[in-house]
């Protein structure tokens, strides 16, 4: 799927963030999304992550499965398991 220059100027007018092609998709991260633009998406088979939440992080296992990438779901408590994770990047 390719988008027309119109759609993509659409979609940076609507302040949505890395929408890159990859793979033949189209991925979609933002930290709030409205109802419009993800409508918008789906009418697109665009996949998108709305990360404003705390548990919207788990949409991306579900984009995951949708794009046939091997995973599993993230199931132990979040910020037990980034604190180690921030101790190494910010060490």
């Amino acid at each position: 799927m390719s988008l027309t220059e119109t759609q993509i100027e659409q979609i940076n007018l609507a302040g949505i963030y890395n929408a890159l092609n990859i793979w033949g998709y189209i991925r979609l991260f933002a930290d709030k999304l409205s109802d419009m633009n993800k409508s918008q998406s789906e009418a697109l088979n665009i996949y998108w992550v709305e990360l404003s939440a705390l548990n919207d992080y788990r949409q991306f296992y579900d984009v995951l499965q949708k794009l046939n990438i091997p995973s599993k779901p993230f199931t132990d408590d979040l910020e037990s398991a980034l604190e180690p994770i921030f101790a190494t990047l910010f060490s």
